[in-house]
């Protein structure tokens, strides 16, 4: 994960900028948080992005992004579990279209 220093500072006209170009007056330090490649971002094992601004790093964690479809759950390494283990058969994602139609 890579971690961008961002700068939130009002501007004359009244307007919010936030950028990674350190204004001279006044700010509120902010991080740009962007995931490894094939990778996702979260906190909470369940909303991914690949890309946020926010006001802290806390808590935020990687996991293998969301681009590959598994036959199967995976473990990831440090991520709590997002699933329960059933004898329920997975479903495609055609028979999901079918349900769904």
């Amino acid at each position: 994960m890579q971690t961008i220093t961002l700068y939130k500072y009002q501007r004359p006209d009244g307007g919010v900028t936030v950028s990674p170009v350190k204004p001279d007056g006044e700010y509120t330090e902010m991080h740009r948080l962007v995931a490894d490649e094939g990778k996702a971002l979260t906190q909470d094992g369940q909303n991914l992005t690949t890309c946020i601004d926010t006001d802290t790093t806390e808590g935020w964690y990687e996991v293998v992004g969301t681009d590959e479809i598994y036959d199967e759950a995976i473990d990831i390494e440090g991520a709590p579990y997002t699933y329960e283990e059933t004898d329920m058969p997975i479903e495609t994602q055609e028979e999901q279209h079918e349900i769904a139609v």
